[in-house]
């Protein structure tokens, strides 16, 4: 919704449809129609149906300022070696995020995975400009408690501390340290 709400069309990619309304972050205010017209969620059950999306996006009619993919461990192939699948994907993930920063003057590509395997890390630093890792450090009191971390050598390492509950997405402490 942030983006959306700075004038960015948004393509939000997925393999299920939402159960609830995702929980908004604190002190964001409520989307208005206008917003939601910017964003378009689409949902892609297999690696072959986003390739085929990312493969024909320049004959789009909607050609998306950021692009966000929930669960990239969703879209490998399975009958390839996993190194090789996600390398794969990456790299036509930043293909077509190149051709739309040359199209559009601007594209910001957003891809989650819950596939933390140490070896796959080297590909993601090579295809996205910034790699970021989510844990959980803790649970209490239906609340739970997690440390972002992020590494850009030309900018430095950032870490941010939140937590959520069934209210929403709040930040506790961030924390940059910077690339001199």
């Amino acid at each position: 919704m942030s983006y959306a709400s700075e004038g960015y069309h948004v393509v939000y990619i997925c393999k299920e449809p939402f159960r609830r309304m995702p929980l908004s972050v604190h002190g964001m205010t409520k989307p208005g129609p206008g917003v939601l017209k910017k964003l378009k969620l689409m949902y892609l059950s297999s690696a072959t149906e986003l390739c085929h999306y990312l493969e024909q996006i320049h004959t789009s009619a909607f050609l998306p300022g950021v692009i966000i993919i929930d669960g990239l461990q969703n879209y490998i192939h399975e009958d390839s070696a996993v190194n090789y699948a996600v390398a794969k994907q990456c790299e036509l993930l930043a293909d077509v995020a190149g051709w739309l920063k040359e199209k559009c003057n601007a594209c910001h590509m957003l891809v989650s995975s819950t596939e933390d395997d140490y070896r796959l890390r080297h590909i993601y630093a090579r295809s996205f400009k910034d790699v970021l890792r989510c844990q959980v450090m803790y649970e209490e009191n239906e609340t739970t408690y997690c440390q972002l971390d992020g590494t850009n050598p030309r900018q430095g390492t950032t870490t941010l501390c939140y937590h959520i509950n069934s209210h929403g997405v709040y930040l506790n402490n961030m924390y940059l340290e910077i690339c001199k």
